[in-house]
């Protein structure tokens, strides 16, 4: 009376559906289009299951920081019928609340730390194996979470005719009627709503689709600036599971919107700012550049940016050094990442000054540039700094591997520390959760505000965390709003940790983090993604490592004395225009 499963059954002769584990992509396509594929350790053909559905009784192994490519899994199953699914594993990380010896809880202030295989004396043990879900022991979700919940969601927007706000609405839903849901609209210009409203709920019935256009006004479009339509399904009444007004899916599209009316070169009000003189000062190894409202620090012997203060505040407290190095996640020890990418990682800590150089341009604007070989890789990277006399620095970077024949890079970027004074950050980005490459569908591209101690993220075992992806700027401010805010001038990429990268790669649990008194702060390129397929051996996909190639990217650091977020956005355009 029941469909009957059993995973087991290669020959597919008793089992109602056809069901695998940890299918690759091309695989499960095959099977979508009635192709000859693989069962288990036989080949089966499309005659022995073109009449059973397709699904995965497990899939993308959320394993730590994973969760990688699931959109393109479900782009795949969404695109054929037979393709009904599958059941990611696990739910929840399955670690064991253990309360901390009386001397490290006093240490941390933390009173329990989740343990796992080995912390009980058991041996042999598959250490932390079980922590492979999208929610912590407790349930707090863990980020892959968003992601699960934004591919999952039943409800699909597609653009129709966005300059007129057309789209295409469509209810995947077996049952309910989209009814049951308020709509709501926004347009965003840079990640700030500028018009908002409410639609009238539409009976669009189960499996069916509609037709809606927006109504928004006509937008004076600023050539700096980039537009979104936001909308959103809300519940309308409350259930045992949500409150009334819980988003339960959401989309956002790119307008095509395209403006001319462009800020002129001058008209902001640093720029009538009277100028003060920078000094240069060159004292045994070190060179200075300051005046009364900043002052930057060079090692020349290392060839290496090494403090930075403004408004007699110091920020950057540690040399910005190039990266290419992440923590390893789970799935990065699962595919021996540690091993076979180890040349990058001596690449970070190893590297010869082969040139640089000091560029007066006048008696306001001065240029700073080093290049360094790496000497694992034979390759090199150049960082030039053009520094003017407001303390704003352009920072180019640019990297050349000595071969395409070397293997991927985890990551394109620079490390440095910053003061623990600062406190909070304002971005204009993928967020506001943990994303990466492979891992960014459920994150919305808009502005929002977070205690900096809230972009880490605490998975069970330590590893590399707290990414944000698509940049366009973001603020690390203090208690008084001051800081600095890094404008990309292309969309990049940066996380903040309370401790340094070798305390992250070298702990087995959470609590054995130490608070250093500087933040680590990463401004980077890109870094490869997280991967999913599963944590034994697989590599992120294809498309979202990091080949061997050069790699240019540019951003200004920009001093900000009060901060607000209209003077951020501000700026943001004016540096998107080109303006330094």
């Amino acid at each position: 009376t029941r469909p009957f499963h059993y995973e087991g059954d290669y020959e597919l002769k008793e089992s109602d559906v056809f069901s695998s584990m940890y299918t690759k992509i091309p695989e499960l396509e095959k099977s979508g289009k009635l192709e000859t594929v693989w069962h288990g350790p036989i080949k089966v053909s499309p005659e022995k299951y073109k009449d059973k559905p397709r699904m995965l009784c497990e899939y993308a192994h959320s394993m730590g920081n994973s969760t990688g490519n699931l959109q393109d899994y479900w782009d795949v199953i969404e695109a054929h019928k037979s393709l009904i699914g599958g059941c990611i594993w696990d739910f929840s990380d399955q670690g064991i609340k253990r309360p901390l010896p009386e001397d490290m809880a006093k240490k941390t202030g933390r009173q329990f730390f989740w343990a796992y295989g080995g912390d009980f004396g058991d041996k042999p043990n598959d250490g932390n194996f079980c922590c492979n879900g999208i929610t912590l022991p407790d349930r707090k979700p863990n980020p892959g979470l968003y992601e699960v919940k934004k591919v999952y969601q039943y409800i699909k927007v597609k653009p129709v005719d966005l300059h007129e706000g057309k789209v295409k609405v469509i209810n995947q839903y077996a049952f309910l009627n989209l009814e049951k849901f308020d709509w709501h609209w926004s347009i965003e210009e840079d990640g700030v709503p500028i018009q908002e409203g409410k639609l009238p709920s539409l009976s669009i019935p189960p499996q069916s689709e509609c037709e809606v256009t927006m109504p928004f006004q006509k937008v004076d479009v600023a050539s700096e600036s980039e537009y979104r339509l936001t909308l959103e399904f809300q519940l309308k009444e409350s259930t045992q599971w949500a409150e009334a007004g819980y988003i339960v899916a959401w989309e956002q599209l790119d307008l095509p919107w395209i403006g001319n009316n462009s800020l002129k070169k001058g008209d902001d009000k640093e720029e009538q700012d009277k100028k003060s003189p920078i000094q240069i000062v060159k004292k045994e190894d070190m060179l200075t550049l300051k005046n009364e409202n900043f002052e930057l620090i060079f090692d020349w012997t290392n060839g290496l940016l090494n403090s930075y203060s403004v408004f007699g505040k110091s920020l950057i407290t540690a040399p910005l050094v190039p990266n290419f190095w992440r923590p390893p996640t789970d799935n990065d020890r699962g595919n021996n990442m540690p091993w076979r990418l180890e040349a990058w990682r001596k690449s970070t800590y190893e590297r010869s000054l082969t040139f640089r150089n000091i560029n007066k341009r006048n008696d306001y604007r001065i240029e700073v540039k080093f290049s360094h070989e790496l000497p694992e890789t034979k390759s090199n990277v150049s960082i030039q700094y053009i520094v003017d006399d407001k303390g704003k620095i352009l920072v180019n970077y640019e990297f050349v591997p000595n071969s395409s024949e070397l293997p991927e890079i985890p990551r394109i970027g620079l490390q440095t520390n910053v003061s623990r004074e600062l406190s909070t950050v304002i971005g204009y980005g993928r967020g506001p959760q943990e994303n990466y490459c492979d891992r960014k569908t459920g994150a919305a591209i808009r502005e929002y505000t977070l205690p900096l101690k809230d972009v880490f993220h605490h998975y069970v075992r330590p590893q590399e965390n707290g990414n944000r992806t698509d940049v366009r700027w973001f603020s690390l401010l203090d208690e008084k709003d001051n800081g600095f805010m890094i404008v990309g001038l292309q969309p990049m990429a940066f996380s903040v940790w309370h401790c340094s990268m070798e305390d992250i790669e070298n702990s087995l649990h959470d609590y054995e983090l130490p608070e250093r008194e500087n933040w680590t702060l990463n401004i980077d390129y890109m870094q490869m993604g997280v991967g999913g397929d599963d944590s034994w051996g697989a590599l992120p996909h294809e498309e979202y490592l990091i080949k061997p190639q050069r790699y240019q990217y540019q951003f200004v650091i920009v001093p900000i004395k009060s901060g607000t977020k209209s003077h951020f956005r501000e700026v943001y355009r004016k540096y998107k225009r080109g303006d330094f």
